[in-house]
Formats: C-alpha cells, sequence, structure tokens
C-alpha cells in the first residue's frame, strides 16, 4: 500500500494540539501512533474525530467486549487494514478469544444460532450491505439492548467504516511489530440486504423544548443555529436528542463537515448527494439536494451525482 498522507511525528504537530488532544480524551492518547499521526496533518479534523472516536471507544454504552465485536466486524466487512490490526489486539483485551475472533473478521456467524454476538454481527452486516436495519434485527436487538446501546452500534459501526475508508484512502502504515491481517471477505458474499421496514419512526424524535441541557448547550455553538436556532427542529437532530452523550460526541465532526470543511460549498453537496445517493439515504438525501440548489448546483448536476437515487 502507497503511504499517500505521511504520518506526522509528534514534534512537528501544529503547536497546543497534543494538550487539546489530551483533554478531549480525559485519559489521554498513543500520540504516537500512525492513526494520530495521519490525522494530525489536519488539525481541525483531528479533534472533531477524536472527539467522537473517544466516547465511542471509551464511553460507549455497549459493553467493553460487545463495543469490539461490532468494530471488528465493520472493519473486516470495510477491508480496513489498520483498524483491524489494532483492534484484533484489543478485543482480545475485552474478552474475545481467538476462535470468537476468527469467526468475526472472517464473516461466519457464532455457533449458538439466536446470540447476541450473532445479533450484532446481523446489525452490522445489514448496515454495511443495505445501509440500514430491518424490522426483525432492529426488534430481537431491542430485546437485548437499550435504545442507546442500539444508537451506539450503529454509530460505532459507523464511525470504523469510516476510519477503515480514511487509513485505506490515505495509505496509513501499520504499527511496527502490527501483523497485517486480511480476511477472507468477498463483496460478493455480501448477499444481506436490509428489508423494506414498516415506514414508522422506532422511537420518536424530541422536540427542542425537551432537550437535555448538553446538546442544548453543544448545538448553541454551532454556526447554523446561531442566528437561525428554529434548525433544531430538523429530524436528524431532534432524533439525535433521544441519546444526549452521543449527540455531543458527534456534534463536532458534523459541524466540521457542514461548516469548517476546507471543501467550497458547491463540491462539499456534491461529495454529499453522490454518498447519500450511494448509502440510500433517504432523509439527508433530500435534505442536501435541496442544500445542493443553493450552494450553486445545477439540477443537472444534482441528478446526476444522485442518480442512483429519485429525487
Amino acid at each position: 500500500m502507497i503511504v499517500c498522507i505521511p504520518p506526522l511525528p509528534l514534534d512537528r504537530w501544529q503547536s497546543g494540539l497534543h494538550d487539546k488532544a489530551l483533554r478531549l480524551t480525559d485519559v489521554g492518547i498513543k500520540a504516537k501512533s500512525n492513526v494520530y499521526c495521519t490525522l494530525a496533518n489536519y488539525p481541525s479534523l483531528f479533534l472533531a474525530w477524536l472527539r467522537l472516536g473517544a466516547y465511542l471507544l471509551r464511553r460507549s454504552t455497549l459493553p467493553d467486549r460487545e463495543r469490539e465485536l461490532v468494530i471488528l466486524r465493520a472493519v473486516a466487512r470495510s477491508h480496513g487494514r489498520y483498524p483491524l490490526a489494532q483492534h484484533i489486539d484489543i478485543g482480545r483485551q475485552c474478552g474475545l478469544d481467538d476462535g470468537e475472533i476468527e469467526t468475526i473478521i472472517q464473516c461466519r456467524e457464532s455457533p449458538v444460532p439466536q446470540s447476541l454476538d450473532n445479533r450484532l454481527t446481523r446489525a452490522v452486516d445489514e448496515l454495511v450491505a443495505g445501509a440500514a436495519l430491518n424490522d426483525g434485527t432492529w426488534e430481537a436487538l431491542r430485546t437485548d439492548l437499550t435504545l442507546h446501546q442500539c444508537l451506539d452500534l450503529v454509530a460505532t459501526a459507523a464511525f470504523y467504516r469510516l476510519a477503515s475508508w480514511f487509513l485505506n484512502a490515505s495509505g496509513t502504515p501499520l504499527e511496527a511489530g502490527k501483523q497485517a491481517y486480511e480476511p477472507a471477505v468477498d463483496s460478493k458474499r455480501i448477499t444481506i440486504t436490509a428489508e423494506a421496514y414498516n415506514g414508522l419512526p422506532r422511537f420518536a424524535p424530541l422536540a427542542p423544548s425537551d432537550w437535555p441541557k448538553d446538546p442544548l448547550d453543544e448545538t448553541s455553538g454551532w454556526p447554523r443555529f446561531k442566528n437561525r436556532p428554529e434548525l433544531r427542529q430538523a429530524g436528524v437532530y431532534q432524533t439525535f436528542a433521544n441519546h444526549a452523550q452521543l449527540f455531543t460526541a458527534i456534534g463536532g465532526l458534523m459541524a466540521h463537515i457542514l461548516d469548517e470543511n476546507s471543501l467550497s460549498d458547491r463540491a462539499r453537496e456534491l461529495v454529499i448527494v453522490r454518498a447519500c445517493a450511494r448509502a440510500r439515504g433517504t432523509y439527508p438525501y433530500r435534505k442536501h439536494f435541496r442544500i445542493g440548489r443553493k450552494a450553486g448546483l445545477s439540477e443537472h448536476e444534482l441528478k446526476a451525482a444522485g442518480a442512483l437515487y429519485p429525487c
């Protein structure tokens, strides 16, 4: 693999960046790790990334073992060479044995048919293959997990799929002494697709008047809400408000992508519309189709970007 973005040595990080990273994570980071030295090339993205990553790795409502199971399945399905090597070791530390790890990363099922392990891995498989969860999978998860745990599961799978893409695209090298693992995942074998669900909300969006203090404080600092607080009425924010810790953790990354992105508004919206079309993201696709018009994209450009998905 070609190293496209060379990891930035710690002594060349932007002044104060390491201290900010330590404050965000409470217990610190292994700053010399290649993942962080790669991200350090773009300090504002690094801090936004780290806030969400630290929450999902250290403060998630999922138990440690189950969190690592979700991460390993997500990075195996996403061919995430760097995070797979890292989290095989972390998974062992969190109670997964080598046989369980092999089952997870080779994308097989646990030999116990109705186990929570199988429910978790099926959920990740459906998210990767179909960008959603079917009703049966959601209902099965809810027999074992709280609403917050289910939301953390989805966020964890999504974040580590993102990490796989980012580190693969960057060509981030493995740490010295780390073993490269190649999961036997052929995209043709991923036959699970998310079934159409009944269209009803699985849990009620939370009106801003009922939001906890943390997401209110978090969003008050977002540029988009300073002059237009009514934007909190959007369904995406009312959905996230059901899990205040996750909302505040993801807020920095959302703000970076939408308000601090180094891409032009036009280019950013072109990327978002295409990504939503590829991921069958009905809600964000429709929102950003309209935002794309305001950013200067023509109807022809928007329809070409979203050709896989009707507007």
